[in-house]
């Protein structure tokens, strides 16, 4: 990759609201207000706007499925819904709006991150029923999600089975994050944003699913299934919050945050809310397909373990 093509990249990323990372361990004694009805109000109105355009021009599901997502991250933007997040005066984010970018990065552990994490903005923390998790994961949800579903229909269209499409998708989804999205440029791997992929992914195929799909037709018209709304609460796991489920740090950069990120670490371990959120999340946790597939085809790969226990390790000394 060229440096010119890195900096015209760098640029595209820094104006369009995109952040690259999140820090949530700062954000972990920090009471935040549950936006899950918020967001879901967001969700829905794009959904219906959605359905009107789709049934003006007499769309099939998947096509219909697709104008959702397409509706939820724009055309010009990397992810409307997480500009929304990002932005809305009803959603409650950490650091809170009034302390500047500049400010936040030199909170968190990527103060001395090199150049690609300091053009752009870090995305802050949010709470969604009870998880915490940056604003950065809506535009992995509906742009990645979308990534993945349309891969899906093309490998549908070749003749794989739906299993095998399903996770021939995922698994090619996996190059974003190697490439422009995460380690290719900010030296990152989030596993955090696999997953955030994953469900958006899941959210557009259970658009049309024939069992309880969430789109049914209701006088030769699609509608939302009034028995099955969209909830991002049946989407948003966990695994989405990057101070519980870590990342993988590429060497050089990984070296450079090394010592505020251990300090961090080891800090929200004595946290009696933080504990407790672990708790909660450990009992709701779930295994999914992705996590499978992360296990077959990155973490086999030496390169890609994180370093969780060395962090652990480090906290006992």
């Amino acid at each position: 990759m060229t440096n010119k093509f890195t900096f015209l990249l760098l640029t595209i990323l820094s104006t369009s609201g995109f952040a690259l990372e999140t820090d949530q361990f700062i954000a972990v004694d920090i009471d935040l207000k549950d936006s899950s009805e918020v967001m879901n109000s967001y969700f829905n109105k794009n959904i219906e706007k959605s359905l009107i355009e789709a049934n003006a021009k007499k769309l099939s599901c998947e096509q219909t499925a697709l104008k959702v997502m397409e509706n939820l991250t724009g055309k010009f933007s990397i992810s409307k819904a997480s500009s929304y997040a990002s932005a809305s005066a009803l959603v409650e984010r950490f650091p809170y709006d009034n302390i500047s970018e500049r400010s936040y990065k030199d909170q968190s552990f990527y103060e001395h991150a090199w150049l690609p994490l300091q053009v752009v903005d870090l995305a802050r923390t949010i709470n969604i029923n009870g998880i915490h998790l940056g604003t950065d994961k809506f535009g992995h949800f509906t742009h990645m999600g979308m990534s993945y579903y349309k891969n899906y229909l093309k490998f549908k269209k070749v003749g794989l089975s739906e299993s095998g499409a399903i996770k021939k998708a995922i698994i090619k989804g996996f190059n974003s994050e190697y490439g422009i999205l995460g380690y290719g440029i900010g030296g990152v791997l989030s596993y955090a944003d696999l997953e955030a992929n994953y469900q958006g992914f899941m959210f557009a195929l259970d658009m049309c699913r024939t069992e309880n799909a969430l789109l049914i037709v209701k006088e030769g018209e699609w509608i939302e299934n009034p028995k099955h709304r969209f909830d991002l609460r049946s989407y948003f796991t966990p695994k989405l919050d990057e101070s519980f489920n870590l990342s993988f740090w590429r060497k050089p950069l990984y070296e450079r945050i090394q010592k505020k990120l251990l300090q961090e670490y080891c800090n929200v371990q004595k946290s009696p809310m933080y504990q407790e959120r672990m708790i909660t999340y450990r009992r709701i946790l779930k295994e999914n397909l992705n996590d499978l597939l992360i296990q077959d085809n990155i973490l086999t790969q030496e390169k890609y373990d994180r370093r969780l226990e060395d962090i652990e390790k480090a906290c006992l000394k």
